[in-house]
């Protein structure tokens, strides 16, 4: 029966590969309803895509809040502030997830 179900949710939802679109494409613009449903169930069949999504996601969120870091490459190196702080933001990042 468990079976069933999952080859039954894999026909109707996208692929590994389409979750990934559908993913980045989530950061740019407001997916549909039905996307969001549609990789909904499949992260009921796949903690992989779910994985990846929660990543992007952080990644995404990082770049944002962080932005001005990224603002201070100069011919391609950060300057030492920058590099503190990261290092600092990367420690505590590391506390909050053993803590977790």
């Amino acid at each position: 029966m468990k079976g069933l179900c999952i080859k039954l949710i894999s026909r109707i939802t996208p692929s590994c590969r389409d979750m990934a679109k559908l993913c980045s494409q989530s950061i740019d613009r407001k997916l549909t309803f039905w996307e969001r449903v549609r990789m909904r169930m499949h992260g009921w069949i796949c903690s992989w895509c779910i994985d990846y999504s929660d990543q992007v996601h952080k990644i995404s969120d990082s770049v944002r809040n962080e932005g001005e870091s990224l603002a201070e490459l100069k011919d391609g190196q950060l300057t030492e502030d920058c590099k503190a702080r990261m290092r600092a933001l990367m420690e505590e990042s590391k506390k909050e997830e053993s803590s977790e």
